[in-house]
């Protein structure tokens, strides 16, 4: 892995490990006990116009964009 998708794989693990953070912040955790709040992480790609959305089952992040192609 080089270049490009080196880049790619380090903004997407910095969402993960902000959608974590995000999630130990007081008042997120106690919307999301509730179900009154969803987050979500995406990356987008201003060069291709890729976006790609993390999947909490999947555990990875899935493209929005592949099949535009």
């Amino acid at each position: 892995m080089g270049g490009e998708e080196l880049l790619v794989a380090t903004i997407q693990e910095n969402v993960r490990v902000q959608l974590a953070h995000l999630r130990t912040h007081p008042g997120v955790a106690a919307r999301l006990r509730r179900g009154a709040l969803t987050i979500h992480g995406w990356v987008y790609s201003i060069p291709t116009g890729d976006i790609w959305a993390y999947d909490e089952d999947k555990g990875k992040f899935v493209s929005l964009t592949a099949g535009d192609r």
